[in-house]
């Protein structure tokens, strides 16, 4: 309670119990009619006129809106008031001496002690203390005897001050308890609020976070969080950003005309004594965030967390199922594709062994060399197809071995292409190489090996009678070398694919184990180098092998 406030209830009170003592003052002149001196009936009725007229005036101001200020005046004016009104009706009793009209003498010090507690009734005994004097004094000299008693004065002085004090007291007792009672159930009402506002605050929390939590799939749970989020604060973007080395992911709303948010409130996604990141919301230029939203959003964060590592370990976990299931069916395909690789060439040379061994005497000499050029051929496919298998456990096994020494590109490509070119007569293997090409740090088998993949395969893949590029220059502080064939093409989808072990084209009908490519790509990633593929269906493709220059 404010103290304008309880200074206009007192003020309204003490209205109440003057109007109440108006009825009181006229039925006292009206029963001592007859027995006032001369001239003293006049004084009393008019003491009562003043006492009736002051009673509606000071009602009317203890009803009226005041400030505190005005409040204290129309108090100290009421008091007073009051005052004069005792002892006029002290004088105009004066001459009944020792009747019970002097009781009355307690009122302005009663009074003083209730508007001003225990100050007021301290004060108000030496106030009036000289009024008291004169009126006794009043009575002596008009209705004496007895003469001027000073124990007529200082007795009802001093039982004054002791009733002002334990009426100030008590009032001041009172206002002591009134506050504290009013501090504490302000105290709870606030602590009222603030368990309201906590509830509604985790109930808010619960409902984002389950949405968050309402599916596994990734994307499903954002939206729903972002619509939930939406009924509990205003943002226009709102992030989940995860800390680095996480499959990081990140969910927007809305966009920002500089590209910077105007507003921020965030929070870390702690799991444990893990910070997977930090939940931020934001606004473009509107409102600061208050700092219950800002605690709203860290306490969100605490509770996104979960879901955040829930839904990482489920895309993990899917992954890899997915993965799992792919290097299984690669693994069948690629058991099915060996088989068949091996079942071929050893069937040829079954086969050419056991005609040569059966009929050597009825063939001509054409016919066993050419039986023998079968055995052979085949012979050296199987040697190249377990090479490569070989080949592939030493790399994943990481002991493939490199021997690095200065190496001339333009001698090694020459070379290479010569030797594919002479392994048969139906491509032809064009070579273009840039003049005065810088050396390379690199081992010249593994190398080799691999230019021998990139052109073997080109060769498989292109018509007959049509031919194979290959070039080498000098690009942007690399190396480049390029195997360019006019085949069928490599669908974009692809590209990764033939890159992995056992990878290939769906589809794909010339023989081969897909592990030429991983094996180039892994020589190319030992050199620091890179192999990349250009191609799209039906428009040939285009192998770029890059190596980082250096001194030789």
């Amino acid at each position: 309670m404010t103290e304008a406030v309880r200074l206009r209830q007192t003020e309204i009170w003490i209205a109440w119990i003057r109007v109440l003592a108006v009825p009181f003052a006229v039925f006292e002149i009206a029963w001592a009619r007859g027995d006032y001196p001369p001239g003293y009936e006049q004084w009393g009725i008019a003491a009562a006129v003043a006492l009736g007229i002051g009673s509606v005036a000071f009602f009317w101001l203890a009803h009226r809106d005041l400030d505190l200020r005005g409040r204290k005046r129309i108090g100290a004016l009421a008091l007073a008031f009051d005052t004069a009104i005792v002892y006029a009706y002290v004088f105009v009793h004066a001459f009944e001496m020792g009747t019970p009209s002097w009781g009355i003498l307690y009122l302005p010090v009663v009074e003083g002690a209730i508007r001003y507690g225990i100050r007021g009734g301290a004060i108000m005994p030496f106030v009036v203390l000289p009024f008291l004097g004169i009126a006794e004094w009043w009575r002596a000299e008009e209705f004496g005897p007895p003469p001027f008693d000073p124990d007529r004065v200082t007795l009802p002085v001093g039982l004054q001050l002791l009733m002002g004090l334990v009426v100030g007291w008590l009032v001041d007792r009172l206002r002591t308890e009134t506050a504290v009672a009013e501090a504490r159930a302000a105290e709870a009402e606030g602590l009222r609020d603030e368990l309201g506002r906590r509830a509604h605050l985790l109930d808010a929390l619960n409902r984002t976070a389950r949405a968050l939590g309402s599916s596994l799939d990734q994307d499903l749970a954002l939206e729903a969080f972002k619509r939930e989020l939406h009924s509990v604060i205003a943002f226009d973007r709102v992030e989940l950003r995860l800390a680095a080395g996480g499959d990081d992911f990140l969910v927007a709303s809305g966009g920002f005309p500089d590209g910077e948010p105007g507003e921020v409130a965030s929070g870390p996604l702690a799991v444990g004594n893990r910070t997977l990141g930090r939940l931020v919301v934001a606004r473009d230029g509107g409102p600061p965030f208050t700092p219950e939203e800002m605690e709203l959003v860290s306490l969100l964060a605490r509770q996104v967390a979960s879901a955040v590592e829930n839904i990482r370990m489920y895309e993990a976990e899917r992954s890899a199922a997915a993965e799992m299931r792919r290097l299984s069916q690669l693994r069948a395909d690629f058991v099915s594709m060996v088989s068949h690789e091996l079942r071929g060439p050893m069937a040829s040379v079954i086969g050419c062994a056991q005609t040569l061994r059966l009929r050597w005497r009825e063939l001509n000499q054409e016919q066993r060399e050419s039986f023998l050029g079968l055995i052979e051929s085949e012979s050296s496919r199987l040697s190249d197809l377990v090479g490569d298998v070989l080949d592939t456990s030493r790399i994943e096994a990481g002991s493939f071995p490199y021997a690095f020494d200065s190496i001339d590109v333009e001698e090694l490509v020459r070379e290479t292409a010569t030797v594919v070119a002479l392994g048969q007569d139906e491509v032809r293997v064009v070579t273009k190489v840039s003049p005065t090409l810088p050396r390379v740090h690199g081992d010249h088998e593994r190398l080799r090996q691999l230019l021998w993949n990139l052109l073997t395969n080109a060769v498989k893949y292109t018509d007959a009678g049509d031919e194979v590029e290959v070039s080498a220059t000098k690009d942007n502080g690399t190396l480049a070398v390029a195997v360019r064939d006019h085949g069928p093409g490599i669908p974009s989808d692809a590209h990764d694919v033939i890159f992995e072990k056992f990878g290939r084209v769906n589809g794909a009908d010339k023989p081969g184990a897909g592990l030429g490519l991983f094996i180039a790509r892994s020589i190319a990633e030992a050199h620091g180098g890179t192999l990349e593929v250009e191609s799209a269906a039906g428009e040939g493709a285009t192998f770029v092998l890059r190596l980082p220059l250096s001194a030789a």
